[in-house]
């Protein structure tokens, strides 16, 4: 009733099989909305990059939930071995011998995480600053390509200042709000 490793491999195995003939495969066109449609419009390049940054933070993310989950279990087989050096009457030194593997892997895990958060905070960064760039474009692409009356209609106007600034944290903060939910799940 639990996945072992061999099957985690085939599993993920077949899913990278699947995405890769998936990717061969020619679709038809789909209307695109939100931040979909954003992303859309881009090149390849600029487009692959702001993805593979997207799956990096997803990845990053779904590693800092499982830190602390990881962290306590090692944190038990820490105490475990503690007390069982004791319960079996051995010395000091062969009860830290016991114990030193599960320590040593406690502070690999406090590491991973230290710089796993220094690495999602750059590639949100990264993220945030592609995607308000990308907006921003779009934003001045159509103030160029409008007529002067225009901007002469206060309302269109603010509309238009008022998705600039917004521009700069609302897409992000949008995919950090999904984020936060799975990393906190």
């Amino acid at each position: 009733s639990h996945v072992t490793i061999i099957d985690t491999i085939v599993l993920v195995s077949l899913f990278i099989i699947y995405m890769y003939f998936t990717s061969k495969v020619e679709s038809e066109h789909v209307e695109l909305v939100g931040p979909a449609r954003a992303m859309g419009v881009l090149e390849n390049a600029p487009r692959r990059s702001l993805v593979l940054g997207m799956l990096a933070f997803a990845a990053m993310t779904l590693v800092s939930g499982v830190l602390p989950v990881s962290q306590a279990w090692l944190t038990k087989l820490i105490i475990d071995g503690v007390v069982e050096s004791l319960q079996a009457g051995r010395s000091a030194g062969e009860g830290f011998r016991l114990v030193l593997p599960y320590i040593l892997a406690e502070f690999g895990l406090i590491l991973v995480g230290s710089v796993n958060g220094q690495l999602r905070y750059l590639v949100d960064k990264l993220i945030d600053h592609r995607l308000g760039h990308l907006i921003n474009t779009r934003i001045i692409r159509k103030a160029l390509s409008l007529e002067a009356r225009w901007f002469e209609d206060a309302d269109y106007y603010d509309k238009m200042q008022k998705a600039r600034r917004q521009s700069e944290y609302r897409v992000m903060a949008i995919v950090r709000a999904g984020y936060a939910v799975v990393l906190h799940l």
